[in-house]
């Protein structure tokens, strides 16, 4: 007998997505089976954690969907490009397929009409119809594999030169690297590091997993509001510092108390000030 399946349709950027898990996971408990995760092509930087997860049997690529801008879904049917609102049936189409033979077939995309009012791990719990539910991550064992400093240390996710220069950030970071009095981690996509000639340490990797183990282990986070903030909620020891250009909303983001930090941070000694004020 073939294993039973459910499939989780999440074409929307990487962050979304691992909001999507915690809800994706109880579903799969419902059902008594795992899942796979159905996923832009966008999403192949995390599907190495995705598929870390123990509910999670693959992470399938539906190449047929990009995504642009203002998050619209693009298809591509009969060689003709479609834009499709988030939500649309046809996003669960090709899954949908009795071929595929899965049990069920959930859309965690956002929905037109459906507004995010608060954190996106309750609005994709509640698209479930799931309780909220804990925000967590599997490691595999033995991550992460790279050495790292001893003590406590910074998880500095830049993203990339261009794009921390055009935010005002690059500088900044540059500068916090300069006057940090602990050591920092840059951490994100291969060769995204900005400070490396400054005393950081190079840790940027393909895929999620490592990534993750490194956040695991720091005292402080400090990156855009992006995929690896998303992560770094995950663990409750990290103090979580998301720089932001005041664009977006911030309701949509974790809001955990003292640990969680979202300042505009147009001079380095912003981001010391919470290296201080926390130790």
């Amino acid at each position: 007998m073939s294993e039973r399946v459910i499939a989780i349709c999440s074409p929307e950027l990487h962050g979304d997505v691992l909001w999507s898990v915690a809800a994706a996971r109880a579903l799969a408990a419902r059902h008594g089976c795992r899942a796979d995760f159905w996923l832009s092509h966008r999403g192949w930087n995390i599907a190495d954690l995705l598929e870390a997860q123990s509910f999670v049997r693959r992470a399938v690529f539906e190449r047929s969907w990009h995504m642009e801008g203002d998050c619209t879904t693009v298809e591509v049917v009969d060689g003709k490009e479609i834009r499709v609102p988030p939500g649309n049936p046809h996003v669960i189409e090709n899954a949908s397929r009795p071929e595929h033979g899965y049990e069920m077939v959930y859309n965690l995309g956002f929905h037109p009409g459906r507004g995010v009012d608060g954190s996106l791990l309750d609005y994709f719990c509640d698209l479930a119809g799931v309780c909220r539910q804990s925000h967590y991550f599997d490691l595999p064992e033995g991550y992460p594999k790279e050495s790292l400093p001893e003590g406590p240390f910074v998880a500095l996710e830049s993203r990339h030169k261009e794009e921390a220069q055009r935010a005002g950030w690059y500088d900044v970071f540059r500068d916090f690297v300069r006057h940090c009095p602990i050591p920092v981690v840059e951490i994100g996509r291969p060769g995204t590091a900005v400070a490396l000639d400054l005393g950081s340490i190079d840790r940027t990797r393909p895929g999620f997993v490592e990534m993750t183990g490194i956040i695991s282990k720091c005292k402080y986070y400090i990156g855009n509001i992006s995929a690896p903030l998303v992560v770094a909620d995950a663990f409750p020891h990290v103090i979580r510092i998301g720089v932001n250009e005041g664009n977006v909303n911030l309701r949509h983001c974790t809001h955990a108390g003292s640990k969680n930090f979202y300042p505009r941070a147009s001079v380095y000694e912003e981001l010391l000030y919470y290296i201080e004020e926390s130790k």
